[in-house]
């Protein structure tokens, strides 16, 4: 029996730069994986540091 395997990929972000070069690289760096076949990507919230605002989220997941 053959198992059906999905992946997902967890990022931990983290922003040395502006705001805007960190959301851009990690949204390029979701669209490589979908391209490997990833089938999920999760961007984890930091609630007591930098995050990523919901803004950028609800962009990412309208597309």
């Amino acid at each position: 029996m053959s198992a059906n395997w999905r992946l997902g990929l967890l990022l931990c972000v983290h922003a040395p730069s502006s705001d805007s070069r960190v959301l851009h690289e990690t949204f390029a760096l979701i669209e490589a994986a979908e391209a490997l076949g990833y089938h999920g990507a999760w961007v984890a919230q930091h609630h007591f540091g930098r995050g990523t605002p919901h803004a950028a989220h609800r962009a990412w997941t309208a597309r």
